[in-house]
């Protein structure tokens, strides 16, 4: 329920070390609490968000990925269900490639504001980028 997995939000900044967050299709996760948490796991390596009601709210989880996550080198956005206004945008992909640097793997399917800056911004500075996902952007 909602509660668990609020508590598991609580407990993920005392496990620092962690490589690999799979949180795909998770509903009762929250934008605000995954951000706060982003800022505990600086080694993560792997982040899977998909199908999250966080990509409606994008913007604050981008920043906190942008900030913390700089060693990423696979992240999952794709947004099947949940879109909403402030979902991932040009500006919040740009800021997360701006800083996550070493991306192989981006999946930014469904993000249908997604189109000009941010496919730009991953040509130019993702150069080892290996698997690219756009299914669904407009």
């Amino acid at each position: 329920g909602d509660s668990s997995s609020g508590t598991a939000m609580l407990l993920l900044p005392l496990f620092r070390r962690v490589r690999r967050l799979r949180l795909a299709r998770v509903s009762t996760l929250r934008a605000d609490a995954l951000a706060a948490s982003l800022a505990h796991l600086s080694q993560l390596r792997e982040l899977d968000i998909s199908d999250t009601p966080v990509l409606c709210r994008a913007q604050p989880v981008c920043i906190a990925i942008a900030r913390h996550c700089i060693h990423l080198t696979k992240l999952n956005l794709r947004s099947g269900v949940h879109r909403g206004d402030d979902a991932v945008t040009d500006e919040t992909v740009s800021a997360i490639v701006d800083r996550c640097r070493q991306l192989r793997e981006l999946d930014v399917g469904g993000a249908r504001k997604v189109v000009g800056v941010g496919l730009a911004s991953i040509t130019a500075k993702l150069i080892h980028l290996r698997c690219l996902s756009l299914a669904g952007c407009d």
